[in-house]
């Protein structure tokens, strides 16, 4: 079932573009427990999938995590992502640099716009200050290599230059 939601999803890139707002709710898969998935091409998949999601809110074309417990309109769990994704964070650094990047810049310009404390005030702080900790002082976040993992991201997923 993953499969064919990420081929519509890379399909409808192509045509649309990476930033574009996605129809989240209608592929009804929540990536994140895809992220350690036997099989690559899915591990990567769904990566790049939540890295959509965040290039999305950072571009005001899409929003899938609620702020407050009480939002109906919310499609995923932020609090699961970003566990989902600390708990296999080294593997995700090691295996796919440019996605790992990625993820770790867009999250880093969204809780440096507003702190996810105050967006997310149901989760547990001490989440925030993991993910800190985990990517924010991490080598891979501290050059000027932002374009390069976004790059490498969509290359280690095996999509070209089309889809970006």
């Amino acid at each position: 079932m993953v499969r064919e939601k990420l081929k519509i999803l890379f399909n409808s890139m192509e045509w649309v573009g990476f930033s574009t707002s996605q129809p989240w709710r209608a592929y009804n898969v929540k990536f994140s427990r895809y992220f350690n998935y036997p099989e690559k091409d899915i591990r990567a998949g769904t990566l790049l999938a939540f890295y959509g999601m965040l290039q999305q809110w950072i571009d005001d074309s899409s929003f899938v995590f609620g702020f407050y417990d009480d939002q109906k309109d919310a499609i995923f769990s932020f609090e699961e992502y970003i566990l989902d994704f600390l708990n296999y964070a080294d593997e995700i650094a090691e295996e796919f640099p440019g996605i790992y990047g990625s993820i770790g810049y867009a999250l880093k310009d969204l809780d440096n716009e507003i702190r996810f404390e105050a967006r997310f005030p149901s989760i547990d702080p001490a989440i925030f200050e993991e993910m800190r900790k985990a990517l924010y002082t991490d080598k891979v976040l501290s050059g000027e290599w932002e374009s390069k993992f976004y790059e490498d991201a969509f290359m280690e997923v095996g999509l070209g230059r089309e889809y970006m």
